[in-house]
Protein backbone atom coordinates (compact mmCIF):
# COMPACT_ATOMS: atom_id res chain seq x y z
CA UNK A 1 0.00 0.00 0.00
CA UNK A 2 1.70 3.42 -0.67
CA UNK A 3 2.02 5.81 1.46
CA UNK A 4 -0.57 9.15 1.31
CA UNK A 5 2.55 11.21 0.94
CA UNK A 6 4.43 9.50 -1.43
CA UNK A 7 1.56 9.37 -3.93
CA UNK A 8 1.04 13.50 -3.85
CA UNK A 9 5.23 13.40 -4.29
CA UNK A 10 4.60 10.75 -7.46
CA UNK A 11 1.39 12.60 -8.50
CA UNK A 12 3.34 16.18 -8.38
CA UNK A 13 6.38 14.59 -10.60
CA UNK A 14 4.45 13.38 -13.23
CA UNK A 15 2.65 16.53 -13.47
CA UNK A 16 5.42 18.48 -13.20
CA UNK A 17 7.62 16.93 -15.42
CA UNK A 18 6.65 13.89 -16.84
CA UNK A 19 3.21 14.86 -18.34
CA UNK A 20 4.80 18.15 -20.03
CA UNK A 21 7.71 16.43 -21.40
CA UNK A 22 5.84 13.20 -22.87
CA UNK A 23 1.72 13.73 -22.54
CA UNK A 24 2.18 13.89 -26.80
CA UNK A 25 4.16 11.31 -27.36
CA UNK A 26 3.83 8.05 -28.36
CA UNK A 27 5.07 5.43 -24.99
CA UNK A 28 6.66 3.73 -27.82
CA UNK A 29 8.92 6.37 -29.31
CA UNK A 30 10.49 7.75 -25.77
CA UNK A 31 14.09 6.77 -26.34
CA UNK A 32 17.37 7.57 -24.23
CA UNK A 33 18.05 10.58 -25.55
CA UNK A 34 14.48 11.96 -24.63
CA UNK A 35 15.00 10.62 -20.75
CA UNK A 36 18.44 12.09 -20.44
CA UNK A 37 17.16 15.92 -21.85
CA UNK A 38 14.54 15.45 -18.77
CA UNK A 39 17.25 14.48 -15.94
CA UNK A 40 19.00 17.38 -17.59
CA UNK A 41 16.34 19.98 -17.07
CA UNK A 42 15.59 18.60 -13.87
CA UNK A 43 19.16 18.71 -12.33
CA UNK A 44 18.91 22.28 -12.87
CA UNK A 45 16.89 23.47 -10.39
CA UNK A 46 15.64 20.71 -8.54
CA UNK A 47 18.14 18.01 -5.99
CA UNK A 48 19.62 14.26 -7.38
CA UNK A 49 16.97 13.11 -4.86
CA UNK A 50 14.33 14.82 -7.15
CA UNK A 51 15.84 13.64 -10.16
CA UNK A 52 16.78 10.14 -8.67
CA UNK A 53 12.41 9.55 -7.92
CA UNK A 54 11.01 11.14 -10.59
CA UNK A 55 13.34 8.36 -13.03
CA UNK A 56 12.27 5.62 -11.02
CA UNK A 57 8.41 6.68 -11.24
CA UNK A 58 9.26 7.18 -15.13
CA UNK A 59 10.80 3.85 -14.90
CA UNK A 60 8.30 2.16 -13.54
CA UNK A 61 5.50 3.42 -16.09
CA UNK A 62 7.65 2.10 -19.03
CA UNK A 63 8.14 -1.08 -17.30
CA UNK A 64 4.97 -1.82 -17.29
CA UNK A 65 4.42 -0.15 -20.48
CA UNK A 66 7.05 -2.98 -21.79
CA UNK A 67 4.92 -5.80 -20.09
CA UNK A 68 1.46 -4.78 -21.69
CA UNK A 69 3.17 -4.59 -24.81
CA UNK A 70 2.84 -1.16 -25.42
CA UNK A 71 6.64 -0.44 -25.83
CA UNK A 72 9.08 -2.50 -27.18
CA UNK A 73 11.50 -1.61 -24.43
CA UNK A 74 12.07 1.04 -21.72
CA UNK A 75 15.03 3.62 -22.41
CA UNK A 76 15.12 4.09 -18.64
CA UNK A 77 17.03 0.57 -18.36
CA UNK A 78 19.22 1.71 -20.88
CA UNK A 79 20.69 4.62 -19.11
CA UNK A 80 24.48 4.68 -18.40
CA UNK A 81 25.98 4.52 -15.11
CA UNK A 82 26.97 8.93 -15.96
CA UNK A 83 23.75 9.42 -17.59
CA UNK A 84 21.37 8.73 -13.84
CA UNK A 85 21.47 11.34 -11.11
CA UNK A 86 24.40 11.14 -8.62
CA UNK A 87 24.02 9.46 -6.03
CA UNK A 88 23.26 10.87 -2.36
CA UNK A 89 26.35 12.94 -0.85
CA UNK A 90 28.34 11.03 1.70
CA UNK A 91 27.58 12.33 5.31
CA UNK A 92 30.15 15.24 6.39
CA UNK A 93 31.95 14.79 9.88
CA UNK A 94 30.20 17.28 12.17
CA UNK A 95 32.74 19.67 13.51
CA UNK A 96 31.97 19.42 17.45
CA UNK A 97 33.09 23.01 17.99
CA UNK A 98 30.18 24.20 14.94
CA UNK A 99 27.56 22.29 16.91
CA UNK A 100 28.37 23.59 20.15
CA UNK A 101 28.02 27.30 18.38
CA UNK A 102 25.05 26.37 16.56
CA UNK A 103 23.46 25.33 19.76
CA UNK A 104 24.23 28.55 21.91
CA UNK A 105 23.11 31.04 19.02
CA UNK A 106 19.38 28.77 19.35
CA UNK A 107 16.99 30.54 21.11
CA UNK A 108 16.35 29.21 24.97
CA UNK A 109 13.56 26.70 24.74
CA UNK A 110 15.01 25.19 20.93
CA UNK A 111 18.99 24.58 22.53
CA UNK A 112 16.74 21.77 24.42
CA UNK A 113 15.07 20.53 21.45
CA UNK A 114 18.38 20.06 19.20
CA UNK A 115 20.41 18.71 22.35
CA UNK A 116 17.63 15.87 22.10
CA UNK A 117 17.80 15.65 18.50
CA UNK A 118 21.84 15.52 18.59
CA UNK A 119 21.78 13.32 21.03
CA UNK A 120 19.16 10.63 19.61
CA UNK A 121 19.55 10.61 15.64
CA UNK A 122 15.73 10.97 15.40
CA UNK A 123 14.28 11.89 11.86
CA UNK A 124 12.38 14.97 12.06
CA UNK A 125 9.02 13.59 11.99
CA UNK A 126 9.77 11.14 14.48
CA UNK A 127 11.33 13.84 17.30
CA UNK A 128 8.57 16.35 16.20
CA UNK A 129 6.07 13.39 16.76
CA UNK A 130 7.46 12.12 20.37
CA UNK A 131 4.81 11.19 22.90
CA UNK A 132 5.74 11.06 27.00
CA UNK A 133 4.45 7.87 26.81
CA UNK A 134 7.30 6.41 24.53
CA UNK A 135 9.89 7.85 27.12
CA UNK A 136 11.20 5.39 29.57
CA UNK A 137 13.39 6.75 32.20
CA UNK A 138 13.83 3.95 33.77
CA UNK A 139 15.04 1.46 31.47
CA UNK A 140 16.55 4.82 29.58
CA UNK A 141 15.32 4.17 26.35
CA UNK A 142 13.13 6.32 23.43
CA UNK A 143 10.69 4.45 21.91
CA UNK A 144 10.09 5.61 17.93
CA UNK A 145 6.73 4.49 16.85
CA UNK A 146 5.64 7.26 14.94
CA UNK A 147 5.99 9.62 12.47
CA UNK A 148 5.12 13.05 10.93
CA UNK A 149 5.35 13.65 7.34
CA UNK A 150 6.70 16.80 5.89
CA UNK A 151 3.74 18.92 5.41
CA UNK A 152 1.22 16.68 7.72
CA UNK A 153 -0.82 17.88 10.77
CA UNK A 154 -1.01 14.27 12.12
CA UNK A 155 1.39 11.21 12.77
CA UNK A 156 1.52 8.21 11.20
CA UNK A 157 3.05 4.65 11.42
CA UNK A 158 6.88 5.34 10.59
CA UNK A 159 7.97 4.44 6.66
CA UNK A 160 9.95 1.01 7.30
CA UNK A 161 9.97 -1.44 10.21
CA UNK A 162 13.24 -0.66 11.08
CA UNK A 163 12.51 2.82 12.29
CA UNK A 164 10.59 1.22 14.64
CA UNK A 165 13.08 1.37 17.31
CA UNK A 166 14.40 1.71 20.89
CA UNK A 167 17.04 4.46 21.38
CA UNK A 168 19.15 5.02 24.22
CA UNK A 169 18.74 7.39 26.23
CA UNK A 170 22.22 8.96 26.83
CA UNK A 171 22.68 10.93 30.33
CA UNK A 172 22.17 14.59 29.12
CA UNK A 173 18.90 13.67 27.53
CA UNK A 174 17.33 12.04 30.48
CA UNK A 175 18.71 14.90 32.52
CA UNK A 176 16.92 17.35 29.99
CA UNK A 177 14.24 15.51 29.66
CA UNK A 178 13.17 15.13 33.31
CA UNK A 179 12.68 18.70 33.58
CA UNK A 180 10.75 19.27 30.62
CA UNK A 181 7.39 20.69 31.12
CA UNK A 182 4.31 18.36 30.27
CA UNK A 183 1.95 20.14 28.64
CA UNK A 184 0.11 17.68 26.56
CA UNK A 185 1.06 14.33 25.36
CA UNK A 186 3.73 15.74 22.69
CA UNK A 187 7.26 16.04 24.34
CA UNK A 188 7.58 19.01 21.52
CA UNK A 189 4.14 20.57 20.46
CA UNK A 190 3.58 23.29 18.19
CA UNK A 191 1.64 26.62 18.71
CA UNK A 192 -1.52 25.08 18.71
CA UNK A 193 -0.32 21.20 20.45
CA UNK A 194 -0.01 19.59 17.04
CA UNK A 195 3.28 18.57 15.91
CA UNK A 196 5.47 21.38 15.34
CA UNK A 197 5.76 22.94 11.72
CA UNK A 198 9.41 22.33 9.99
CA UNK A 199 8.45 24.98 7.57
CA UNK A 200 7.84 27.70 10.57
CA UNK A 201 11.00 25.96 12.47
CA UNK A 202 13.70 26.43 9.29
CA UNK A 203 12.62 30.05 8.70
CA UNK A 204 12.10 31.45 12.71
CA UNK A 205 14.63 29.34 14.45
CA UNK A 206 17.15 27.67 12.72
CA UNK A 207 18.20 29.67 9.88
CA UNK A 208 18.48 32.98 11.93
CA UNK A 209 20.58 30.90 14.79
CA UNK A 210 22.86 29.62 11.57
CA UNK A 211 23.45 32.77 10.45
CA UNK A 212 24.68 34.29 13.48
CA UNK A 213 27.18 31.67 13.96
CA UNK A 214 27.77 31.73 10.47
CA UNK A 215 27.37 28.14 9.87
CA UNK A 216 25.39 26.06 7.12
CA UNK A 217 24.22 23.76 9.64
CA UNK A 218 21.48 22.19 8.58
CA UNK A 219 19.16 20.24 11.14
CA UNK A 220 19.06 16.93 9.23
CA UNK A 221 23.19 17.04 10.11
CA UNK A 222 22.21 16.69 14.51
CA UNK A 223 21.24 13.09 12.71
CA UNK A 224 24.30 12.81 10.92
CA UNK A 225 26.32 14.48 14.39
CA UNK A 226 25.31 11.33 16.82
CA UNK A 227 26.10 8.59 13.63
CA UNK A 228 29.47 10.80 13.49
CA UNK A 229 29.52 10.51 17.56
CA UNK A 230 29.07 7.23 18.10
CA UNK A 231 31.26 5.95 15.57
CA UNK A 232 33.78 8.54 17.29
CA UNK A 233 33.27 7.00 20.61
CA UNK A 234 34.04 3.38 18.88
CA UNK A 235 30.58 2.08 18.97
CA UNK A 236 30.16 -0.80 16.17
CA UNK A 237 28.15 -0.19 13.25
CA UNK A 238 25.47 -2.75 13.88
CA UNK A 239 25.06 -0.89 17.14
CA UNK A 240 24.64 2.79 15.06
CA UNK A 241 22.21 1.12 12.35
CA UNK A 242 20.19 0.05 15.09
CA UNK A 243 20.34 3.48 16.57
CA UNK A 244 19.99 5.48 13.47
CA UNK A 245 16.63 2.89 12.34
CA UNK A 246 18.80 2.31 8.88
CA UNK A 247 17.60 -0.84 6.92
CA UNK A 248 20.54 -2.72 7.47
CA UNK A 249 23.98 -2.05 8.37
CA UNK A 250 25.13 -2.33 4.99
CA UNK A 251 23.31 0.77 4.15
CA UNK A 252 25.15 2.49 7.57
CA UNK A 253 28.38 1.16 6.31
CA UNK A 254 28.00 2.95 2.81
CA UNK A 255 26.93 6.47 4.59
CA UNK A 256 29.83 6.47 6.98
CA UNK A 257 32.25 4.23 6.38
CA UNK A 258 34.77 7.48 5.40
CA UNK A 259 34.45 8.23 8.85
CA UNK A 260 35.35 5.84 10.26
CA UNK A 261 38.34 5.23 8.39
CA UNK A 262 39.60 8.11 9.15
CA UNK A 263 40.48 6.93 12.95
CA UNK A 264 38.86 10.17 14.61
CA UNK A 265 38.20 9.00 18.08
CA UNK A 266 36.26 11.42 21.12
CA UNK A 267 35.93 10.77 24.85
CA UNK A 268 32.29 9.87 25.08
CA UNK A 269 32.04 11.20 28.68
CA UNK A 270 33.82 14.51 28.19
CA UNK A 271 32.12 14.89 24.70
CA UNK A 272 28.30 14.20 26.65
CA UNK A 273 29.61 16.98 29.51
CA UNK A 274 30.51 19.35 26.76
CA UNK A 275 26.88 19.52 24.95
CA UNK A 276 25.56 19.04 28.30
CA UNK A 277 27.06 22.34 29.58
CA UNK A 278 25.89 24.53 26.69
CA UNK A 279 22.16 23.99 27.23
CA UNK A 280 22.46 23.28 30.95
CA UNK A 281 22.15 27.12 32.00
CA UNK A 282 19.23 27.59 29.91
CA UNK A 283 17.32 24.22 30.58
CA UNK A 284 15.84 25.70 34.46
CA UNK A 285 14.43 28.35 32.27
CA UNK A 286 12.84 26.63 29.76
CA UNK A 287 9.24 27.31 28.40
CA UNK A 288 6.96 26.95 25.87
Amino acid sequence: MVRPTTLRRDRGLINTYLLPAFANRVVNAIAVEDVQALLARVAKSRSPATARRLLAVLGKMLADAVKNDYARQNPVERLGRWDRPRSRKKAQRIDLEELVNMLRALPEKWAVFSLVTVLTGLRWGEIVSLEWSEIDFEARRIHVRRATAAGEKASQDPKTLTSYRGVDMLWPVRQVLSELPRGGALLFPGARGGPLAHGWFHRRIWLPAARTCGTGLKFHDLRHAFASLLLAWGEPILYVSHQLGHSNAAFTLASYAHLISRGRRLDKEETLQTLFDVVDGVRHNYRW
